[in-house]
């Protein structure tokens, strides 16, 4: 049958931020886990990247990003009086809110589809990062010392992961 040729990349193992294309040349999926075991052997701390499954990754973040959004919004929500319970959880905002994150909840699917599931978790801790700075920005919360040292926690926790 027809294998599909995809385009890899020699990357670094930590935090896998530069490319250097392997002779930018294509290489067939099948010849990928002979390539594995030549690049681990012979270049320990490096491995194969597909180019494609970037994307994806950028897919898990944005799914972040938006839920962290919607998360905003739902707050503002809460920090209204409404005239009944039915009008404090269906107004505007939280359907606006709860249609942002079901939008969320799609990029996600859709990232682990080629991303590790190991990987996924890692990324979606980072949604705490996004809201504490959202909150700020937005609804004028402060960061506390408590928080930052809460984030920082987070931060460490990913950069560890990462390596």
């Amino acid at each position: 049958g027809y294998v599909p040729k995809v385009k890899y990349y020699f990357v670094p193992n930590m935090m896998q931020e530069k490319l250097t294309p392997i002779q930018d040349e294509y290489i067939e999926d099948g010849l990928v886990d002979f390539v594995f075991t030549k690049i681990d052997k012979e270049y320990p701390g490096y491995s194969l990247v597909n180019c494609y499954q970037n994307k994806y990754y950028l897919f898990m973040l944005l799914s972040v990003v938006i839920a962290s959004f919607s998360q905003i919004i739902l707050k503002k929500s809460a920090g209204k009086k409404y005239e009944s319970k039915i009008r404090e959880y269906l107004n505007p905002y939280v359907i606006i809110a709860y249609a942002i994150f079901f939008g969320a909840t799609f990029c996600t699917i859709f990232a682990y589809s080629e991303i590790p599931l190991s990987f996924g978790p890692i990324l979606a801790a980072s949604e705490y990062i996004f809201v504490a700075f959202l909150s700020w920005l937005f609804l004028k919360e402060k960061i506390t010392k408590q928080k930052l040292l809460g984030l920082s926690v987070i931060i460490i926790g990913i950069i560890i992961y990462s390596l």
